[in-house]
């Protein structure tokens, strides 16, 4: 059975805290946040574009395996289009 959001929405878990992560994950993430928030589609996506051809094409086809299950038609055509962009140099 595949997973989806949809049927983990509603299950009692509890979030993790800062201090479940192995030192210095939390603040990696936090400064990651901070170098994207407020950032345009096209900002994003030129930010994106500059790791074009540097991403393992395995690694894309397994995240993009891993992802299809949990994405609409239409999610899955953006996504695609995204991931195509990855793979180009």
């Amino acid at each position: 059975m595949k997973k989806d959001l949809r049927s983990m929405a509603g299950k009692s878990r509890r979030a993790p805290s800062p201090s479940d992560l192995p030192p210095g994950v939390y603040e990696s993430f936090e400064r990651q946040k901070q170098r994207f928030e407020g950032k345009s589609e096209s900002e994003l996506l030129a930010e994106l574009q500059k790791y074009a051809g540097s991403v393992d094409p395995g690694e894309i086809e397994r995240f993009r395996q891993s992802a299809q299950g949990l994405l609409d038609p239409k999610q899955q055509a953006r996504l695609n289009g995204l991931l195509r962009r990855l793979e180009k140099p």
